[in-house]
């Protein structure tokens, strides 16, 4: 299942990279780079608290994260300009939640509470792709926000131990990326009305 969440994640990665390389996608660099933060502090976590084979989806997605990024970054060249205060604030709160996860992972509620901040964090850097969106629905890529709900499923089966530090961020993405598909369909018809 491990193995599986990886082959859906490397095919939603492969789609949105190459859709931003041709120029027909412009992620939101910010929020991705954010995502790569969160997405890294949710590795270390559920690594920490036993998730085995069901954290490996979260450990590259996080790498993915910083290409697709870097990728807009490239590509569309964005400017200071193009990013709200509420963008840089998003980014500040996953540092951070970074920062603060190195300092009490040794403690006994340290990545519980990491967990928590991270997927509420992460929640939060979703909120530029939806108001971007709003004006350019055709800006994101539907297909990846959809393989990318959907290769959690496998890494919840996946999981060596089951918690709340294990199970919420995955749990939470699978909600909010098909919460993203259902947007973007929406806007495109209404735009296209």
């Amino acid at each position: 299942m491990g193995w599986l969440a990886v082959a859906i994640m490397l095919a939603a990665y492969a789609s949105q990279l190459w859709k931003t390389w041709l120029g027909r996608s412009e992620p939101h660099p910010i929020a991705w780079f954010g995502f790569g933060l969160l997405t890294g502090v949710g590795y270390l976590v559920q690594i920490q608290e036993g998730a085995a084979s069901g954290s490996w989806v979260m450990g590259f997605t996080s790498i993915f994260c910083f290409l697709v990024g870097g990728l807009s970054m490239y590509k569309k060249r964005w400017r200071m300009a193009d990013f709200s205060k509420w963008d840089w604030g998003a980014l500040v709160a996953g540092l951070l939640l970074f920062v603060f996860y190195l300092s009490s992972k040794t403690l006994s509620w340290g990545p519980f509470l990491s967990a928590i901040l991270a997927t509420s964090a992460d929640v939060v850097l979703y909120i530029p792709i939806f108001r971007r969106t709003w004006s350019h629905p055709v800006k994101e890529t539907a297909t990846a926000y959809g393989l990318n709900s959907l290769k959690f499923i496998p890494s919840l089966f996946a999981m060596g131990a089951y918690s709340i530090a294990t199970c919420l961020y995955p749990a939470t993405l699978i909600v909010v990326n098909a919460s993203v598909v259902v947007w973007l369909v929406w806007r495109r018809r209404m735009v296209a009305a």
